[in-house]
């Protein structure tokens, strides 16, 4: 593992191929991290990409978005922009913790959809 800790710090890689060089080879950016602070303290650019990286991670969806996800389970459409999914976003920016989040409160917003539909069914 650590040869390809190496490699890794010898490419000196941009965010997102770094990211798609983490998820390849399935390294745990806090491993890395670690191993960058007890072997290589001159690389202060990897360490704040790692830490993007590990944000990007475990960032956490904001009420708003909880919210549009529930409104808007299907994703929504502007008069001036295409269909926006943000699932699709957060799929290709890496942000694992906001795409479960979202297909979560998709889930919840298709329940609620289904249970007033039913409920106006049921009245009428």
């Amino acid at each position: 593992m650590n040869s390809l800790y190496e490699k890794i710090i010898a490419e000196s890689l941009k965010t997102d191929e770094l990211l798609s060089h983490v998820k390849r080879n399935r390294i745990n950016l806090m491993d890395l991290k670690n191993y960058i602070l007890l072997n290589h303290h001159d690389k202060e650019s990897l360490l704040q990409q790692i830490d993007f990286l590990i944000s990007r991670h475990t960032k956490r969806l904001s009420f708003i978005e909880k919210s549009s996800a529930m409104l808007f389970p299907f994703g929504y459409t502007t008069a001036f922009t295409e269909n926006i999914d943000l699932r699709e976003k957060f799929k290709q920016y890496g942000y694992r913790k906001k795409f479960k989040q979202y297909h979560y409160y998709s889930l919840i917003g298709i329940l609620l959809y289904i249970t007033a539909i039913s409920l106006i069914i049921y009245f009428l």
